[in-house]
Parts: C-alpha cells; sequence; structure tokens
C-alpha cells in the first residue's frame, strides 16, 4: 500500500496513519455493500430482513458483552498503559461466553453463539491496533476479513441457506483476530487497571453502544413490531446509509487515538463534514436510478433510502465531537448522548412506524441521529465556554 503514499495527500494536509484508515474503511465499506447487495438479489425481502436481524441481534450482543473495554484499550495503549491489555482481553473473553443463552434465546439460533464470541475477539483486536497507531495492519486487517467474509459467506450460502452466511462471518472474524490470540497466554484476572479507569470504561461504552445501535438495533424492534418483509425494505435503504457511515467510521477511529495523545486537527474534522455533505447530496440524487435499474423488487426503499443517506451529515458531526470527548477523558457527554439517540429512536419508530410506515421508520432514524449531533455540539460549545471562564 506504500504507492499510495504520494504528493496528493501530503499536499492535503494528510498524513500516513489517515491514509491507512481512509482506505481500509474505504475498501471494508466497498466490499461489505458488495456483499449486502449481492444477498438483495438473491434473497426475497422476508429472507433479507431475517438474516439482518439474526447478524443486528449477534452485533449488538457482541457490543454489550465487551463493555466498553475496545475503546478503553485503544485510548489507554496509545497512551502507553500495557497491562491493561490483558485484562480487557480476558474480561472480554468471560463477559461473550456470558452472553451466548442471552443472544440464543432471543434468536432460537444455536449458530450465533461462536459469532458472538468471534466478534468480541475481532474488535478488541482492532482496538489493539488503534491504540499502538498500526494503522497499515488495520487496514489490511479490515479489507482481508471482509474478502474472506463475502467469499465465504456467499459460497457457504448455496450450501446451508442463511446458516451458511453466518458460518461465512464467523471463520472470517475468526481467522483475522489473531492480535487477540497472542495474548491469551497472558491472561489474568486481576481487574485493578481496569476498575481505576470503571468511569472512563463505562461512559465511553456508551459511545460504542451508540454507534452499535445507530446501525443495528432498530432491526430488533422493527421485526417483531412491523415483520421481517417490512425489515428487509427498510435496510435496502439502510444498506446505502451504511456505506456512507464510512466517514464518521474513519473519523472515530483515527482521532480517538489522536485525541488521546494530545493531536487536534481541526482542518480534518471540516474536510470531513464537507465531504460528508457532498455525498448526501449524491446519493439523493442517484438512489432512484440504482434501486429502479438493479432492485426492482424493493423499489419501495426508495424514499426511505433518500431520508437515511442524509443521516451521514449528523452521524460525522457525532464522530468527530465523540471521539474528542473521550480523548479529553470526558466520557459523560458521551454517555448522555447516547441516551438521547436510543430514546428518541425507539419513541419515534413506535410512532412513526405506525403513522408513515417504512417513510416513518427513515425518519426516525434520521431524526436521532440529528439530535443526539445537536446535543454534542451544545456540549461542546459548553466546555469551550467554561475554559474561557
Amino acid at each position: 500500500m506504500n504507492w499510495f503514499n504520494i504528493k496528493i495527500f501530503k499536499s492535503l494536509g494528510v498524513d500516513n496513519g489517515l491514509t491507512y484508515v481512509t482506505l481500509g474503511n474505504i475498501g471494508s465499506g466497498v466490499l461489505g455493500a458488495l456483499f449486502w447487495l449481492i444477498l438483495a438479489s438473491l434473497l426475497i425481502a422476508e429472507s433479507y430482513g431475517q438474516l439482518n436481524y439474526l447478524l443486528a441481534s449477534t452485533f449488538i450482543f457482541g457490543t454489550v458483552a465487551l463493555l466498553g473495554l475496545n475503546p478503553l484499550i485503544t485510548t489507554y495503549i496509545a497512551k502507553g498503559n500495557e497491562k491493561i491489555k490483558y485484562q480487557s482481553n480476558t474480561l472480554a473473553l468471560v463477559s461473550s461466553i456470558a452472553f451466548i443463552a442471552p443472544l440464543i434465546l432471543l434468536t432460537g439460533y444455536m449458530q450465533l453463539s461462536i459469532l458472538l464470541i468471534g466478534v468480541a475477539f475481532f474488535q478488541m483486536s482492532m482496538a489493539e491496533l488503534l491504540g499502538r497507531k498500526n494503522y497499515k495492519e488495520y487496514a489490511l486487517i479490515l479489507v482481508g476479513q471482509r474478502a474472506a467474509q463475502i467469499a465465504l459467506g456467499i459460497s457457504l450460502y448455496f450450501l446451508y441457506g442463511i446458516d451458511g452466511v453466518i458460518f461465512g462471518y464467523t471463520i472470517s472474524f475468526m481467522a483475522f483476530s489473531y492480535r487477540y490470540f497472542f495474548t491469551v497466554k497472558n491472561f489474568t484476572f486481576d481487574i485493578r487497571q481496569i476498575r481505576s479507569n470503571f468511569r472512563f470504561m463505562m461512559h465511553g461504552y456508551a459511545m460504542e453502544l451508540t454507534r452499535t445501535v445507530s446501525m443495528f438495533s432498530d432491526k430488533l424492534l422493527i421485526a417483531p413490531l412491523f415483520g421481517f418483509a417490512v425489515l428487509g425494505f427498510y435496510q435496502l435503504g439502510a444498506q446505502f446509509l451504511l456505506f456512507l457511515g464510512m466517514v464518521p467510521t474513519i473519523l472515530y477511529h483515527y482521532l480517538l487515538p489522536q485525541e488521546a495523545s494530545g493531536i487536534h486537527s481541526r482542518k480534518i474534522g471540516i474536510g470531513a463534514f464537507a465531504i460528508s455533505s457532498i455525498l448526501a447530496i449524491c446519493f439523493v440524487a442517484v438512489l432512484p436510478w440504482i434501486i429502479k435499474s438493479f432492485f426492482t423488487n424493493f423499489v419501495d426503499s426508495i424514499f426511505p433510502a433518500q431520508l437515511m443517506s442524509i443521516g451521514i451529515i449528523p452521524m460525522t458531526v457525532t464522530s468527530i465531537l465523540s471521539s474528542r470527548f473521550l480523548g479529553m477523558e470526558r466520557s459523560k457527554p458521551v454517555f448522555i448522548g447516547a441516551l438521547i439517540y436510543v430514546l428518541t429512536q425507539y419513541t419515534t419508530i413506535i410512532i412513526l412506524g405506525n403513522m408513515l410506515g417504512i417513510v416513518g421508520l427513515a425518519l426516525s432514524l434520521l431524526i436521532s441521529l440529528t439530535v443526539q449531533s445537536l446535543y454534542l455540539l451544545a456540549a461542546d460549545r459548553l466546555q469551550k465556554q467554561m475554559i474561557v471562564k
């Protein structure tokens, strides 16, 4: 990937780290979008919705099981604290095993148990890489895992159906979690380092939950209330926002260790906001043609997809401000923002979903993201005013 390190990046003020994080997330995002679009061409809306429900349940339980340990590792490894890695990895394994039973009770799918553990291992591995600022390895693993997921998931689908897709996810996550497995010999049940940073971990936990909730938790409510078919139509539209979500994901993963090290870059934030706005406009314009041309069975997703695409703008604002707060070890605003997001989304899903159907569900997502970002903007402004005083 060294050939990407060319003059154009330097002229834009972009360093190697951001280049690798950007390329890794773009590669992963493009492959992920391709994967789900291929599946949309193979599955009917109901099956598409069911698969999304099962995977969303696993990713949410995986995030819950991690207890905020992954941003804790990223932040404190960047500060030179090595002991916290082994303590966190041990606790992550124990917690993940504890959440297997609730996941199976919710979904009725035993196959998700190993995937849950694989998700936890992978997230902890990536957290360590970010904390060490090993951005090149981070990018290669992101793309490699996604490529393996596509190859295995699609191949195994033709053999085992939806179960095959789940097996593909599981194998790819486990295979690329080698950083986690390297730490097994140093596992310890001494959690003093974690306990001393418990408050930060809990508030950082809120950010991880928010990020996962913004992508997955809506499916857990939509499926039982409106059915898998409606979820299938909704999810095709949401898939485009997930693709656009590469921009805020890149920002968060890059800026958190930078902010934790005391490095601030206003220029990157402004540039990312501008890019997000342009992408939102472009997607609103081209989505009708894309869906009508390639997904004729999903035309009901056109307007919802346009609405959800605008969500990239508040998502970008949230990522910038959250990385800033967490880097300063001020996690309370992130925690409150997470609660605001969850409460707003669940309330609006019930109200607007019943009133406007799929369009109402799309509006609920956009409104929730916007309210969360506005709160963080207000919290950031208040903080600056207090510093001046």
